[in-house]
């Protein structure tokens, strides 16, 4: 007579088939954690860093839009929410929305505004508030009430906005300078696709690991 072992391991079959058919969701589980979690932290702190950034917003983790990973599509896209940084990060020519971009003189600003290059300019010195606000200067039109703020009373021409420092055809300044389009010279020293790529290469096993385990134990 010879005696045997009965098991019955249909639950463990059952539980890797459900494993292979989860790969997918598993796989996507992994990238947007690990593009959540390390990869937007990264780029804010091993990439913005370096740039001139006067809006705290530019420079914030919450600014870097992700494009979530599917079942259906595993793959992670990253960008910045700010069409601007695109400019600063690759450089390359701006157009404008309208007729003409306005282009600000920030060492104008911060000699005669006291609005230091490292500042945001103010919301009443913006070219918005300038346009809907300063008066227009042109030929038989009459006079129009200055509009004063932070010491200097813009007024618009059709080159720019300028400001008047003192008396005689020396005394003007130009605030803001309006062109058909603004060159960005590419920031040296950023990588952000090697940033991302390093994030997902150092920690991408571990936390599909992980997604698998809590899949396996569920």
């Amino acid at each position: 007579m010879q005696d045997g072992i009965d098991l019955d391991i249909t639950d463990y079959l059952d539980k890797f088939s459900k494993l292979e058919r989860d790969m997918p969701f598993i796989i996507s589980k992994a990238l947007n954690d690990v593009a959540f979690e390390h990869m937007r932290k990264a780029q804010v702190k091993d990439e913005m860093k370096h740039m001139l950034l006067r809006n705290r917003y530019m420079k914030s983790e919450s600014s870097i839009r992700i494009k979530r990973s599917s079942k259906k599509n595993l793959t992670v896209e990253a960008h910045h929410r700010m069409e601007e940084m695109g400019l600063q990060y690759h450089g390359g020519v701006e157009l404008p929305k309208s007729k003409k971009i306005a282009i600000p003189n920030r060492k104008v600003f911060a000699q005669y505004a006291g609005v230091p290059k490292s500042k945001n300019i103010p919301k009443a010195l913006k070219i918005d508030a300038i346009m809907e606000n300063a008066p227009k200067i042109k030929k038989g039109k009459p006079r129009q009430q200055p509009y004063k703020k932070r010491g200097i009373s813009p007024f618009i021409l059709k080159s720019g906005v300028m400001i008047r420092v003192e008396k005689g055809s020396n005394g003007l300044r130009k605030l803001y300078t309006f062109a058909d389009k603004a060159r960005y010279t590419k920031q040296s020293g950023l990588d952000f696709q090697e940033t991302m790529n390093e994030s997902f290469n150092r920690r991408f096993e571990k936390y599909l690991n992980r997604a698998y385990l809590r899949v396996l134990v569920s």
